[in-house]
């Protein structure tokens, strides 16, 4: 190591470099570097501060701070850069410190504590007004106000003065407000103000009546009492106001009297307001007369019953009330009977008067029927046909006896209008004749024709691939006898055919063939095949016996195979592959023919084709790092360079390309500008918390060239937001800037900027109201079902929830149906009768056939139907 020379701050250190020629000849040269040590920090001076006073702006403290000088044992010309820290303190008192920071090169640091006073404000308090009455004096209003009491965290001795505005206010409601102000040490001002609220009202309350209810002939004084309306009050000031009143005596003549109600009511300012309401009825004790219902009277079965209208007239009622019931009464046979209707006739006041006629219903007509027609069959399998039945009517009688004769071809006889059955071929009559239940008789007859089948045989053989056979229609595959029955298309009788069916077998023949890839495709029966594999073909007959199924079993011989992979240098083409020559990287394929007469070879060559290889250098630098030395060469110009590099492992050669840029030094410019909640800033890894301009010079990391960097930092403040959400318990949770929020509360969130500015302090005041309730309790009847409730059906009992979207703007409802379903009532009736007691009368219907009968009873005491079943035997 050279020793270093020098004193104070100025050193150096010589380098003597020497070289020996072959023939013992010495050369020599020295080169020295100088430069300065200087291990002492700079000194900075700073003169006093001047005073701020309270609350200062930015600008006026950074004003106040004093100036400062810097000396140094070995630089000169230096001057000392700042950065100032934030304001920070409690109560009345703060302050702000200033670091003073020499440049470049050593650090000194020196600091200086500016105080300063500062308060948003004092705070007045008021005690409670006294209340005032209605139109009061502006006197009693400036008496009615409270007095102010001052408090401030910094000044002591504070009185508040005021200034009372204009009576204001509209309708019955007005007002007057008065002002405090007080002003403390530092010119923060507090204010504080007191309304006085108070009613003018000159004007009666209004009463509404609602309609009174109706009330029946001669009432009671209770039941007029009740049937006026009630009273409600309505008053431009005063609320929760409520009428009194007074009724007055009975009053008319004839059949119309009244009695007369009056309401009064006295709002809170002394107003008084009326109404009148009146009650009119009726006094009536005779009953009304019916006429022009004439004398009673007997009709035919075929007609039916009509009565008159009955002609009602009363003394106080225009238009009385008039029903009828009817009364029927079964005859000496069914379909004949007395019915009897009785006028009720009932006036507004319920005076009741009736009257009667009686109608007879007789019958002396015979049914009326219609035999089937005439009926042609063939014959069915077990000799059953159907017959249509017959139609019976009677103008009077429900109940009729039906009987029917078999003769001729078939014998027999029955009840009823279903005369089918087993029949015989040829011709049989059938016979009807029919009662009704007063014994009026009517007969008819009809004709069934039983026909016989046809038989028919076919025989037949065929060869197996002629399968399969179709017989009329149907495809047969396998040998044997079948039968069918052919529907006639003539309108006769069907026929009865029969197949005999032989089946022939084919001829077969089988050929083994085996062949190279290349002889392929081998032709076998004219047809070309070029896979492997078992192959059937049918050759068709050439002397009229059955065809012949032809097998082919061939095998393929593959190929022989051979690869070849070669990888070459661009300078070793071309590459020669069974005597041809290749320049082009691929693959390629060549087929050898056998030499010893088997299959031939086919021969793949895979060549690959290395190009040489490439280098780039892209270097830049600065112009104190040159010459720049690449593959041990001084490049000192900017440029592009190529140099060509031997392969030292046997691979292919490198060309080598060196792009050289040179580079002066740096500069670079920051403008930023941030919010407050940014701070501090951090900028070549130190933190900045106040606006201004700062200059710094960077040393290169990578080494390139240094870069001197300028700071321009401005700071804004936060934006801030508050939110008022009232919401419903099932609006829950409320999304606000998409985060949820299930509990009422006061939330707090900082919203980044979408626009580039600085973020939002948002606050959100969150109350959730509750939802409403209503519970149904419903007991319904089985055949009630469906149950409907909010427009949905419910069958099946139980506890239903469902939410009541609001209609008013409030919040939703949650509903409860309590569900209770009861059975319907059963009865059962077992009866049996003979033949001459029907039709039997059940629940007022007839009913002629045994058999099992169900009726759905209405219940008449307001509970459940009844469901009803008779079980009726003859």
């Amino acid at each position: 190591m050279v020793p270093e020379v020098g004193s104070g701050c100025s050193f150096s250190v010589t380098r003597t470099w020497t070289v020996t020629d072959a023939c013992g000849n010495i050369g020599t040269t020295t080169q020295t570097i100088t430069f300065t040590r200087d291990t002492q920090a700079p000194v900075i001076t700073v003169t006093p501060s001047t005073p701020v006073g309270c609350n200062p702006t930015a600008a006026a403290i950074t004003a106040a701070f004093g100036t400062a000088s810097v000396t140094d044992n070995c630089s000169t010309g230096l001057t000392a850069t700042f950065t100032d820290g934030p304001e920070v303190g409690s109560g009345c008192t703060f302050s702000l410190t200033r670091t003073d920071v020499t440049t470049p090169g050593n650090i000194g640091t020196l600091l200086k504590d500016h105080i300063y006073k500062g308060y948003p404000g004092p705070v007045i308090t008021v005690t409670a007004s006294t209340p005032v009455g209605c139109n009061p004096a502006a006197a009693a209003i400036t008496t009615a106000f409270g007095t102010a009491s001052v408090t401030d965290n910094c000044s002591t001795g504070l009185t508040a003065t005021f200034t009372d505005g204009p009576e204001v206010g509209s309708g019955c409601s007005f007002s007057v407000t008065r002002t405090w102000t007080v002003t403390d040490a530092c010119g923060n001002i507090g204010t504080a103000s007191q309304t006085i609220t108070f009613t003018r009202d000159a004007q009666a309350p209004v009463i509404t009546v609602t309609p009174s209810s109706l009330v029946g002939c001669n009432p009671t004084a209770a039941a007029i009492t009740a049937a006026f309306g009630t009273a409600s009050v309505t008053d431009n000031c005063s609320t929760g106001l409520t009428a009194t009143f007074t009724d007055g005596p009975e009053v008319g003549s004839g059949c119309s009297f009244s009695v007369t109600r009056t309401w009064t009511v006295t709002d809170a300012c002394g107003n008084v307001g009326a109404a009148i309401q009146t009650i009119t009825f009726t006094r009536d004790t005779q009953a009304p007369m019916i006429s022009g219902i004439g004398a009673d009277t007997t009709i035919n079965c075929t007609a039916s019953p009509v009565f008159p209208t009955a002609i009602v007239t009363d003394l106080c009622d225009a238009s009385p009330v008039v029903v009828f019931s009817d009364v029927t009464t079964p005859g000496t046979c069914p379909g004949t009977y007395i019915i009897t209707r009785t006028w009720t006739a009932t006036d507004a006041c319920g005076n009741i008067s009736t009257a009667a006629k009686t109608i007879t219903v007789s019958d002396n007509q015979p049914p009326v029927i219609v035999c089937p027609p005439a009926q042609v069959f063939c014959p069915s399998p077990l000799n059953t046909y159907t017959i249509p039945l017959l139609t019976v009517s009677d103008a009077c009688s429900g109940v009729m006896t039906v009987l029917y004769t078999i003769t001729g071809a078939t014998t027999g006889g029955g009840t009823g209008v279903n005369a089918s059955g087993v029949y015989n071929i040829g011709v049989s009559t059938i016979t009807w004749q029919v009662t009704d239940s007063c014994g009026n008789t009517a007969t008819c007859s009809t004709l069934v024709t039983i026909n016989s089948l046809i038989h028919d045989t076919t025989n037949v053989s065929v060869c197996a691939n002629q399968l399969p056979y179709v017989w009329h229609g149907t495809p047969y595959s396998s040998a044997g006898t079948y039968n069918i029955t052919l529907v006639s298309t003539t309108g006769g009788c069907d026929t009865l055919a029969t197949l005999n069916l032989s089946i022939n077998p084919l001829f077969t023949s089988t050929t083994n063939a085996i062949v190279c890839a290349n002889q392929l495709p081998y032709i076998w029966h004219g047809n070309p095949y070029s896979l492997a594999g078992t192959y059937i073909d049918t050759l068709l007959s050439t002397t009229g016996g059955c065809d012949t199924v032809a097998t082919l079993n061939l095998a393929i011989t593959p190929l022989f195979t051979s690869t070849t992979n070669v990888t070459v240098c661009a300078n070793q083409l071309p590459y020669i592959w069974h005597g041809n020559p290749y320049g082009s990287a691929g693959t390629y394929i060549d087929t050898l023919l056998s030499t010893t007469g088997g299959c031939d070879t086919v021969a793949t060559l895979n060549l690959t084709i290395n190009p040489l290889f490439t280098s780039t250098t892209n270097a830049i630098v600065c112009a104190n790092q040159l010459p720049y030395i690449w593959h041990g060469n001084p490049y000192s110009l900017a440029g592009t360079y190529v140099d060509t590099l031997l392969s030292t492992t046997g691979g292919c050669d490198t060309v080598a390309t060196l792009n050289l840029t040179i580079s002066p030094l740096f500069t670079s410019t920051t403008n930023a500008t941030v919010c407050a909640n940014q701070l501090p800033y951090i900028w070549h890894g130190n933190p900045y918390s106040l606006g201004g301009t700062y200059v710094d010079t960077l040393l290169s990391t990578t080494g390139g060239c240094d870069t001197v960097a300028t700071l321009n930092l401005t700071i804004n403040p936060l934006f801030t937001s508050t939110t008022n959400a009232t919401v419903c318990a099932n609006q829950l949770p409320y999304i606000w800037h998409g985060n949820p929020y299930g509990s009422a509360g006061t939330y707090v969130d900082t919203l980044l900027s979408t626009t580039g500015g600085c973020d939002t302090v948002a606050t959100l005041n969150l109350t959730i109201s509750p939802l409403f309730t209503s519970t149904t309790n419903a007991t319904v009847c089985a055949n009630q079902l469906p149950y409907i409730w909010h427009g949905n059906p419910y069958s099946l009992a139980g506890t239903y929830v469902d939410t009541l979207l609001s209609t008013t703007g409030g919040c939703d409802t949650v509903a409860t149906l309590n569900l209770t379903i009861n059975p319907l009532f059963t009865s059962t009736t077992n009866a049996t009768v003979c033949a001459n007691q029907l039709p039997y009368i059940w629940h007022g219907n007839p009913y002629s056939l045994a058999g099992t009968y169900v009726d759905t009873l209405v219940s008449t005491t307001g509970g459940c139907d009844t469901v009803a079943t008779l079980n009726l035997v003859q």
